[in-house]
C-alpha cells in the first residue's frame, strides 16, 4: 500500500507532496524523506484479522461498512483534507475516497498488456481499479467511440505483429492440434486479493471442476498454472484426469515463461477469472472469453459468464463483437495506458498530472492526455524493437520449489536446459537441481494426459 498526495499551488507545480505508506515500508524512503511520509502504524493495519482481508476491505465496496468507516475515521485523524490530488498504487483508494471527499483520487495500476513481449505500460485510471476500472465505468462510451481508417490500420498492425511474436510453432502445436476444440482455463493465485474478491469459487479446484463439468460433452478444458504459485497437488490432477475426459495438462509446459499467452493461438476460447490472459485473447486472438468470478476488468471484453447456474457450453461458442473490441483496445493503448518512462520521468509524469488537474469530464481529459503523447509512434517503434530479439517462448532460468506439486519446477535448470560454454567432462557430477529437473520430467510422463 503507498499512496501519493499532492496540494497543487496556482502555477501548476505541486507546493507539497505526502506519501503514504504502512510502518513495514517505512526502511524502503531515505531519511531525507521522511518528512514527507505519512506512516501508517500497527494500530491501522490491525483493523483486519490479516493482510489479505486488509487488500479487500480497502478495495471493495460490498465489504462491511463499518470497517471502511473505521478506516477513513482513522485516515482523516493524520491527513490534511484540502489535497488537490491523491494517486493510488494498485489500490482503487475507497478508503482515501471517505477520507478525502474532495480530492480528485487516480490510480495507477499495471496495463492488459505489459508482460513480454508487450511493452512495460501503466494504466493512469480516473476511475479505480478492477469493477470499478474505466473500461467498465466508462464502457458505453468507449465502445461509441468512432475509429478513423488510420487508427483501425493501427490495430490491424498491432495484432498481427504480436500474433507473430506470441508465435510458438514446434513447441506446443503438436500436442494443442490433438485436443481440439478446446479452451484455455488459466488458473491463478488463490491467496491474493483480486481473486479472494472476484471469484465465484472457495478454491481454483473448485473453479476448475465447476469448468470441466460445463463443457462435457463438446470441448477439452486446457488448464495452466502459475509456474510459481501453483495450487493443484498431484493427486488432484491425477483424480482430475481419471474423471473428467475433457481434462488436458501438459506439465513439461510450464518451463516457458508467458505460457498462458503463448497458447491462445491454438485455443478456441477462454475461459478466465481476472487475469490479463483473457482481456489478450478477446482484443488479440478475437476468441470468445467467459468469465468465471464476479464483475472485474476482464468483464468489459467478456462474452458471457460461467457460475454454477449457467447452462452447458453449445457446440457452437458465442462470437464476438469484434467492432466493439476494436474500440475498447484502441481506447487502452492510446488512451488509458502510458509507459514506464512516462510515469517516472519529470516532464513526462508533470504532464499527465498537469491533464488531469486541468479538469473536465473522463472523456475529455482521456482525449487531452492523447493529443500530448505519441503512442502510435511509441507502438510501432517497441514492435520494431521486439520483432529484432523476438526468441519465441521463453524458458524460465529459475522458478520457486513449492513441496508435492508437480508442476512446480525446482530451482535452475540451466545445467538441463541451456547451453554451455565449456563442455561437461565424463567425470563432472550432475547437480541436485540437474536432478530434480530429470525427475520432475519424468513425472510429467506418469501424468500426462495423451
Amino acid at each position: 500500500m503507498a499512496q501519493e498526495i499532492y496540494r497543487a499551488s496556482t502555477t501548476n507545480d505541486f507546493c507539497s507532496t505526502d506519501i503514504v505508506i504502512g510502518e513495514h515500508q517505512l526502511r524502503y524512503f531515505p531519511r531525507e524523506m521522511h518528512e514527507n511520509l505519512i506512516v501508517l502504524d500497527r494500530n491501522f493495519f490491525s483493523l483486519f484479522p490479516d493482510r489479505f482481508r486488509s487488500d479487500v476491505a480497502l478495495n471493495d465496496l460490498k465489504v462491511d461498512q463499518k470497517i471502511r468507516n473505521e478506516v477513513a475515521e482513522y485516515l482523516s485523524k493524520i491527513m490534511d483534507k484540502d489535497y488537490d490530488l491523491a494517486i493510488c498504487l494498485a489500490d482503487k483508494g475507497i478508503a482515501l475516497r471517505g477520507a478525502l471527499p474532495n480530492t480528485r483520487i487516480i490510480s495507477v495500476v499495471e496495463s492488459y498488456f505489459t508482460r513480454k513481449p508487450f511493452p512495460n505500460l501503466w494504466n493512469v485510471d480516473l476511475c479505480g481499479i478492477d469493477d470499478t476500472d474505466t473500461m467498465n465505468t466508462m464502457h458505453d462510451s468507449i465502445v461509441n467511440m468512432t475509429l478513423s481508417a488510420k487508427e483501425q490500420n493501427f490495430l490491424n498492425y498491432f495484432r498481427e505483429n504480436y500474433r507473430n511474436l506470441l508465435h510458438s510453432d514446434g513447441i506446443f502445436s503438436e500436442k494443442l492440434n490433438n485436443i481440439k476444440p478446446f479452451g484455455l482455463l488459466p488458473l491463478q493465485h488463490q491467496n491474493v486479493s483480486a481473486v479472494e474478491m472476484y471469484s465465484r469459487h472457495h478454491s481454483q479446484m473448485d473453479l476448475l471442476i465447476d469448468i470441466l463439468n460445463h463443457c462435457t460433452d463438446n470441448y477439452n478444458i486446457l488448464a495452466t498454472e502459475h509456474p510459481q504459485y501453483p495450487e493443484l497437488s498431484k493427486t488432484s490432477y491425477t483424480w482430475l484426469r481419471e474423471t473428467y475426459r475433457n481434462f488436458k495438462f501438459f506439465p513439461d509446459f510450464f518451463r516457458f515463461e508467458g505460457l498462458s499467452q503463448g497458447l491462445l493461438k491454438y485455443a478456441d476460447f477462454c475461459v478466465c477469472q481476472t487475469s490479463t490472459v483473457g482481456v489478450q485473447a478477446a482484443t488479440i486472438w478475437n476468441l470468445p472469453v467467459y468469465q468465471a468470478s464476479h464483475q472485474n476488468r476482464v468483464t468489459p471484453f467478456s462474452v458471457g459468464c460461467f457460475n454454477s447456474n449457467s447452462k452447458k457450453l453449445k457446440s457452437k461458442l458465442t462470437e464476438t463483437k469484434s467492432c466493439e473490441l476494436d474500440k475498447q483496445l484502441f481506447f487502452v493503448l492510446t488512451r488509458l495506458s502510458h509507459s514506464r518512462s512516462d510515469l517516472v520521468s519529470a516532464k513526462g509524469f508533470k504532464r499527465i498530472i498537469g491533464n488531469i488537474m486541468a479538469g473536465g469530464t473522463c472523456i475529455e481529459i482521456y482525449a487531452n492526455l492523447a493529443k500530448s503523447k505519441d503512442m502510435l509512434t511509441y507502438h510501432r517503434t517497441h514492435i520494431e524493437k521486439a520483432e529484432k530479439t523476438a526468441v519465441g517462448a521463453r524458458p524460465f532460468k529459475s522458478l520457486i520449489h513449492l513441496e508435492n506439486n508437480p508442476i512446480s519446477l525446482i530451482g535452475s535448470w540451466e545445467a538441463e536446459t541451456l547451453p554451455s560454454d565449456k563442455p561437461r567432462r565424463k567425470n563432472d557430477k550432475i547437480g541436485w537441481m540437474a536432478r530434480k529437473w530429470k525427475k520432475l520430467k519424468k513425472l510429467s510422463k506418469t501424468i500426462m494426459v495423451k
